[in-house]
């Protein structure tokens, strides 16, 4: 079980409106995504503004959620892919992005070593849970691992462009 209570409200002190030309970008856009990032302080942060919902629910765009492939230490520790799906449902009221992109690489035993000594994690792909939400699921192998684990840009642009032509 994940404890993220801490992250049950947000609400913004700044930016409250999305801007007309953002409004018009989002509704005329061919693909929208929403990660990698830290999940509470980034991507629904970036929902919060009045208009965000609403411009992304109409926009004929393919809404895509990329997976961070680790959890984040004191945000998303212990958090299953289907808990971060969850927080974007329980923050904006609905799946906003139908189609979640999941890495299936495997870092190396010692980065990971790394990682959990700082309270990180590979992300636990939990199939049925997600499914559950509605979100259609495309696995690949998306991962970089040099000194951090991370998306590999090219691989990642790569199944964007794969996504969205088909």
């Amino acid at each position: 079980m994940c404890d993220h209570h801490i992250w049950d409200s947000l609400s913004l002190n700044w930016v409250k409106f999305i801007t007309t030309e953002a409004m018009e970008a989002i509704r005329s856009a061919d693909i929208l995504t929403i990660g990698p990032g830290s999940l509470y302080t980034s991507l629904i942060a970036s929902l919060l503004p009045e208009g965000m919902v609403s411009a992304i629910e109409e926009s004929r765009a393919r809404k895509i959620y990329i997976q961070n492939i680790m959890t984040q230490p004191a945000e998303t520790a212990n958090m299953t892919v289907s808990a971060h799906l969850q927080a974007f449902v329980d923050h904006c009221g609905k799946t906003l992005f139908p189609t979640a992109l999941v890495n299936t690489g495997t870092p190396s035993a010692a980065i990971l070593r790394k990682y959990e000594q700082e309270g990180a994690r590979v992300a636990e792909f939990d199939r049925k849970p997600v499914e559950g939400l509605g979100v259609t699921v495309i696995e690949r192998d998306l991962l970089a691992e040099d000194v951090a684990i991370r998306h590999d840009s090219d691989l990642l642009a790569a199944a964007l462009l794969e996504i969205t032509a088909s």
